[in-house]
C-alpha cells in the first residue's frame, strides 16, 4: 500500500493532509472564540476571517457542552462566562 501511495504522490492526498486542513479550520474557529472573549463583543461581530459567526458560536457551545471531559476547554468556558 505504501508503494502505491508513493506512486500516486500528490494526486491522492492522504489522511494527514485532510487532518491538517481540518485542524487549521478548527484553529481558526478557536481564534474566533478567543477574539470574541477578549473583545466582549456580540457573536455577530466576530470578524469573518475566523469563519462565519454562527460556526464559531456553534463550536463554542459544543465545547462548553463537552467541557467536563476536556481540561483546556474549561478555561474557555470560564473566559466566555466572564465575557457575557
Amino acid at each position: 500500500m505504501t508503494a502505491r501511495r508513493s506512486r500516486l504522490g500528490a494526486a491522492a492526498p492522504g489522511r494527514e493532509e485532510a487532518r491538517a486542513a481540518a485542524g487549521a479550520h478548527k484553529r481558526q474557529l478557536m481564534d474566533g472564540i478567543r477574539w470574541r472573549t477578549r473583545a466582549g463583543a456580540p457573536w455577530r461581530y466576530v470578524p469573518e476571517r475566523y469563519g462565519p459567526w454562527e460556526t464559531v458560536y456553534g463550536l463554542c457551545q459544543q465545547l462548553l457542552a463537552d467541557r467536563g471531559r476536556h481540561r483546556s476547554v474549561r478555561r474557555v468556558g470560564r473566559l466566555v462566562g466572564r465575557a457575557g
